[in-house]
């Protein structure tokens, strides 16, 4: 298997880790839309 090196862009440390925020708050809203569906769910299919 050959290995292909070179710089491929240093990384900024910085935009790291203000792309992995990002993330983690996208993914967290998801997650509490998610929980909220869930929970009203059957609620609202009891009041029908």
């Amino acid at each position: 298997m050959r290995r292909i090196q070179g710089n491929f862009g240093s990384r900024d440390p910085e935009e790291d880790r203000k792309k992995s925020r990002e993330s983690v708050l996208a993914n967290l809203v998801l997650f509490c839309s998610i929980v909220v569906i869930i929970r009203v769910a059957p609620i609202v299919v009891n009041s029908l």
